[in-house]
């Protein structure tokens, strides 16, 4: 088995790993399964590291594609986005192959933190995680409901909302901000249904809505919440724990 940073070539094989791995109700609220997702991989994928904030990690055998990891360089920290093993590779340690790799990474970066998300239902994952040293730092709450109807005429202001169209329309997906008078949130459009956005408070902002009902009022919306009162929802979708470990607690160790 070989660990390597990926390029184009891998694309398809990094949709087909994600597609297989992520629980189906939850995919339709990413952009993955959306027609035009490989081709904005393979774009994204053209630009490697160290050029690149998006890191993708790749273990190959014989040369197929058996598990990625995808990270994201930010500022003082790296963000662990996804990890996938194919089901015919595991138990073979790709895992952590592929930790080890990002570590490596981390520490050329001399960033001060690690950071992921896992959803605890995937509660193998969550404990592996503990083990290696991650804590808790937040729980957050992923709600799918109807666009409530506006009732805020307070103003707000919508940007980029031609580039977000002009992504539906060449990958199935795009991004927008939304300034209303207490927050800026960065709106997602996944295909014609869907507006997906993250929030903190334990009420959804009506400025928000007014301005998503705006853009289109025909769209459900999707949350990712991290108010614990989400949790009770009825449009609960599932739950997913935001995890940190200090950079300084990896140096010189490697995972087994």
């Amino acid at each position: 088995m070989e660990v390597h940073i990926l390029d184009e070539s891998h694309s398809e094989s990094i949709v087909q790993i994600l597609k297989n791995g992520m629980r189906k109700d939850l995919l339709t609220l990413t952009p993955y399964p959306y027609k035009g997702f490989p081709l904005f991989l393979r774009r994204l994928l053209s630009v490697s590291h160290p050029h690149n904030e998006r890191i993708f990690i790749g273990a190959t055998d014989d040369g197929a594609l058996v598990g990625f990891a995808e990270w994201t360089h930010g500022h003082e920290n790296l963000h662990l986005n996804n990890i996938y093993i194919d089901p015919a590779a595991r138990g073979k340690k790709v895992g952590t192959a592929l930790m080890d790799y990002g570590m490596k990474i981390a520490r050329s970066l001399k960033v001060s933190t690690i950071s992921l998300d896992v959803f605890v239902w995937n509660s193998k994952a969550h404990q592996w995680y503990e083990k290696l040293g991650f804590e808790t730092v937040q729980h957050r709450y992923w709600t799918k409901q109807q666009l409530p109807q506006p009732t805020s005429t307070d103003p707000y202001v919508i940007r980029h909302l031609p580039d977000a169209i002009a992504g539906v329309e060449s990958y199935g997906f795009g991004r927008l901000t939304v300034l209303t008078p207490t927050n800026e949130y960065g709106v997602l459009l996944l295909g014609d249904r869907l507006f997906r956005t993250s929030y903190q408070e334990s009420e959804l902002d009506p400025v928000l809505v007014s301005a998503l009902h705006h853009i289109d009022p025909t769209r459900e919306l999707a949350l990712i919440h991290s108010h614990p009162d989400w949790k009770k929802s009825p449009c609960l979708v599932s739950e997913s724990v935001h995890m940190k470990a200090s950079i300084s607690d990896w140096n010189g160790k490697e995972m087994t």
